[in-house]
């Protein structure tokens, strides 16, 4: 987060912890080996910014959930 958040050294933490409460959406696609994962928006559009672009780092690294074949895809749901 650290390179995509201007206020990192202040507020990263306060960040980390808003991700970690959020809600999400969680649907397996067997079919095709995905995971699908939806967070939802932040309470400002600054972080939402800086956790858009930690999943665009996420979805390239092409990270398999650990003990299954569904390979992760992360994105953050839209109004």
């Amino acid at each position: 987060l650290t390179p995509h958040y201007k206020r990192a050294d202040d507020e990263i933490r306060m960040l980390v912890k808003a991700i970690m409460r959020q809600t999400v959406d969680i649907e397996p696609d067997y079919q095709n080996n995905m995971l699908y994962i939806t967070l939802y928006p932040l309470a400002n559009n600054r972080s939402n910014r800086a956790v858009e672009k930690v999943i665009e780092t996420i979805n390239d690294t092409k990270t398999i959930f650990p003990g299954s074949k569904l390979m992760l895809n992360f994105k953050i749901a839209t109004s």
